[in-house]
């Protein structure tokens, strides 16, 4: 809840005062408060249900709860990444199919020579991407996609999501989810344990079974989030500009995806550069103007040359 509160502030201003501002958005406050608060009770539920269990394998096993806690931890964690899209974001936006029609039509095509018979498509939401795991993975289009990108932009999108969808990508961010825990968990116990013994008398407990240890625990893991955060920022990045690389192959929309990448800097959506701290520990993509350069570039079909995915 503290943690919420602290970021209430940036999150108006970032999810309804700049959308609106920008006219990308026309959601009433009520609805953009219910999207912040369903999650929020949601993750307390989560944290409500769970948090005894790092304090009872500590107390049982003080060598290797961090083990034991990152174990137990990945099954909650494929099941929030199934469930979330499932049962949660249908809570706060609705969702529907994807209508027949000419995109759809081109959709198909695109999957087909990707070898896959059929993917999900559904629209809803302000937001496109992949989400869901094994047989809730889909591919999600927001619902006023039409209105702001053209149908060969829309085309380079969804086979830049098709990237996502085919690799396997979900997968990929469990698998960094698994070694953030297992390692978090490890550093915790060996930094905490390190406080403690320095500062036991002042904080008044002496071991981390204690639940008075629960704000150094706390502490500790958005310390290594931080510390762990650019590292996956470099791989988003990366993971971004091949999903890219892939529409473009899949595509050939080069004109368009630099229109398309142009134009959000020229409305002000995104600077065309990230400064330094928003490259460290916010860029998850590519820069727009690298985004523009590479789509104007990358056309290795015209010179013969091979493919890279």
């Amino acid at each position: 809840v503290l943690a919420a509160l602290v970021a209430l502030p940036f999150d108006f201003f970032a999810g309804y005062v700049w959308q609106h501002a920008a006219g990308q958005s026309n959601q009433t406050l009520p609805n953009w408060l219910k999207e912040e608060v369903v999650p929020l009770a949601v993750r307390l539920i989560l944290a409500s249900l769970f948090i005894w269990i790092p304090y009872l394998l500590v107390a049982r096993s003080p060598r290797r709860w961090w083990l034991y806690c990152a174990l137990a931890l990945l099954p909650v964690a494929f099941l929030v990444l199934v469930a979330l899209p499932v049962w949660v974001d249908p809570l706060t936006t609705t969702y529907k199919p994807l209508d027949d029609g000419p995109l759809k039509a081109q959709i198909d095509a695109l999957s087909a020579r990707c070898g896959i018979a059929h993917i999900p498509i559904l629209v809803g939401g302000d937001d496109t991407n992949v989400t869901g795991l094994g047989p809730t993975n889909r591919i999600v289009l927001q619902s006023d996609l039409a209105s702001v990108e053209t149908p060969d932009q829309i085309v380079f999108t969804v086979g830049h999501e098709m990237k996502h969808y085919i690799m396997g990508d979900n997968w990929k961010a469990l698998a960094i989810i698994a070694a953030f825990l297992l390692a978090g968990f490890w550093l915790t116990d060996r930094l905490g344990r390190a406080a403690i013994r320095r500062f036991s008398g002042r904080w008044g407990f002496t071991d981390l079974s204690d639940p008075a240890s629960l704000p150094l625990i706390v502490f500790l893991f958005i310390f290594l989030w931080l510390a762990f955060l650019p590292v996956f920022n470099v791989f988003a990045r990366h993971i971004e500009h091949e999903a890219d690389r892939f529409g473009l192959e899949l595509t050939h929309q080069n004109h368009a995806v630099a229109v398309m990448f142009a134009g959000e800097v020229q409305r002000g959506d995104d600077a065309p550069e990230w400064d330094t701290f928003l490259l460290i520990f916010r860029a998850t993509h590519p820069s727009d103007a690298q985004r523009i350069e590479f789509a104007n570039s990358y056309k290795p079909w015209e010179q013969g040359k091979p493919l890279a995915q």
